[in-house]
């Protein structure tokens, strides 16, 4: 009886994630997705990195 109960849950659990991904017979609609995900998330700043190698390239130089 435990394992049916978890069976059904597990199933519940993957329908509920199936019906909030897009479909993929849908490129459109991902597109659409993916570029609200880009825009919603904050810019990442570029010199962080760049410290990060000039620290790299002072290690191998000395």
């Amino acid at each position: 009886m435990k394992k049916l109960l978890n069976r059904l849950r597990k199933s519940d659990k993957t329908a509920v994630v199936a019906a909030e991904k897009p479909r993929a017979s849908d490129p459109f609609e991902r597109r659409l997705q993916r570029l609200a995900k880009t825009e919603a998330a904050p810019a990442k700043p570029a010199r962080p990195a760049a410290a990060v190698f000039r620290n790299l390239s002072e290690r191998q130089a000395g």
